[in-house]
């Protein structure tokens, strides 16, 4: 009776904690923090300063975040009392908690990503690094290592299986064998211009990336010909 007892409240306990959830952002962009909620006094906290209070129609914002809020009535009556930060700065990280009628919900932790540079040359074999805390005895199944090229997909390892974004399936590849070594890193053979762009690295079963977003800029000798 008292082991029955106490699994009833340990899952009163989990049905009672608030969802939580995380969101990145690279910075100086805009970034929205969901809340769907219906309320007449909206409070969104970061850390222990109060990014903005809207009660009775009046709006006020934190010096800290004055210019960069986008804010619309008219959602809020409509029940989307999430929070539009414009221009992210590094130092806006951490956990966001929005208060609704006095009410704490909605916590996300927002993390800024700050994106490494890369220069490789046309024609050159080129390497777009991303490394993370893995599991040394991870069996090649349980793989999972996911690149994208401006927020589409360049290639995805996932249980064992390598599958490829429309135009990337020739010169693009991840090792499952280094992805034991921490090492999720992108190998591009033949480098063309066309491959220059934001690359984002992330893995499933991975922790602690370095670096998590890279820029990859190509060069490459133009010789123009003009017979006359």
């Amino acid at each position: 009776m008292n082991r029955m007892f106490l699994v009833y409240l340990l899952l009163g306990l989990l049905g009672s904690l608030s969802v939580t959830s995380g969101l990145s952002v690279m910075i100086e962009h805009t970034v929205n923090i969901p809340c769907n909620r219906r309320c007449s006094t909206v409070e969104w906290y970061w850390k222990k300063i109060q990014v903005y209070n809207f009660t009775e129609g009046n709006l006020r914002v934190a010096p800290e975040f004055e210019g960069r809020i986008k804010f619309s009535e008219v959602n809020v009556r409509e029940g989307n009392v999430s929070l539009t930060v414009t221009s992210v700065e590094y130092n806006d990280r951490g956990w966001y908690v929005c208060s609704c009628d006095g009410q704490k919900d909605c916590d996300h932790y927002l993390d800024v990503l700050v994106p490494t540079q890369l220069t490789a040359a046309i024609g050159d074999k080129t390497m777009v690094s991303c490394y993370a805390e893995t599991d040394k005895l991870t069996s090649e199944s349980n793989v999972n290592v996911r690149w994208e090229k401006d927020d589409k997909l360049v290639v995805k390892l996932e249980h064992g299986e390598m599958e490829f974004g429309p135009g990337f399936e020739e010169r693009f590849s991840v090792s499952r064998e280094d992805y034991k070594r921490g090492n999720l890193s992108l190998t591009i053979d033949d480098v063309k211009s066309s491959d220059a762009g934001l690359y984002k690295c992330s893995a499933l079963n991975g922790k602690n990336k370095t670096p998590e977003i890279v820029t990859l800029i190509v060069t490459g000798w133009y010789i123009l010909f003009n017979f006359l």
